[in-house]
C-alpha cells in the first residue's frame, strides 16, 4: 500500500477522449464525489467532395460513485449533464448532455481508464451533410445517441 497514489489530493485530470469525435478533457475535483468537466472536440467530417471542421465544447457537472475498491485502483460509476456549443462549417449548434461512465482509477499510478455514453439532443443543430436545412428549427441530434468515448487521463 505504500506505492498507492494518494487519491483524494488529486484535484485534477488531464486526459484524451476518443469516440464519434476526438476530444481533450480536463476535470476539476471540487468534493469527493464531485466535479466539472470540459470537453474540447475537433473533427474533421463530409463527404466525398468536401470536408469539413467541426469544433465544440461540452461543459459537465459530474456525479462519482465508487463501485468496488480493489488491491489495484478503484472501479467507479460517474454520472453528469451538461451543454454542448459548438461549429461545423459556419453553422452554430447547442444541445444538452447528458454523461454515463463506468472506469478504473489506478492506485500505483495516476492513470485513469472509462468508457461513457454522452448522449446529447440538439435544440439548435443543422446536420454536416445537409447544410441547405434552416438553423432556427429545432431538430433532434440523433448522432447524439450513439456518442460512446473510450477516455485516457492523468491526475494531478
Amino acid at each position: 500500500l505504500a506505492n498507492q497514489v494518494d487519491m483524494t489530493t488529486k484535484k485534477w485530470e488531464l486526459g484524451v477522449r476518443g469516440g464519434f469525435s476526438s476530444q481533450l478533457t480536463c476535470q476539476y475535483q471540487y468534493k469527493i464525489d464531485r466535479m466539472f468537466e470540459t470537453r474540447l472536440g475537433v473533427n474533421l467530417t463530409g463527404m466525398l467532395d468536401y470536408y469539413l471542421i467541426m469544433v465544440d465544447v461540452t461543459l459537465l457537472h459530474n456525479w462519482r460513485y465508487t463501485l468496488k475498491d480493489t488491491s489495484r485502483g478503484r472501479w467507479f460509476f460517474d454520472t453528469g449533464v451538461g451543454f454542448n456549443v459548438g461549429g461545423l462549417g459556419g453553422v452554430f449548434t447547442c444541445g444538452a448532455v447528458g454523461m454515463m461512465r463506468i472506469g478504473h482509477q489506478f492506485y500505483e499510478s495516476p492513470i485513469t481508464i472509462a468508457l461513457d455514453w454522452s448522449p446529447s439532443i440538439g435544440f439548435i443543430h443543422d446536420w454536416a451533410y445537409n447544410i441547405s436545412h434552416s438553423t432556427n428549427s429545432t431538430v433532434f441530434n440523433v448522432v447524439g445517441l450513439a456518442n460512446f468515448g473510450l477516455n485516457f487521463s492523468v491526475s494531478f
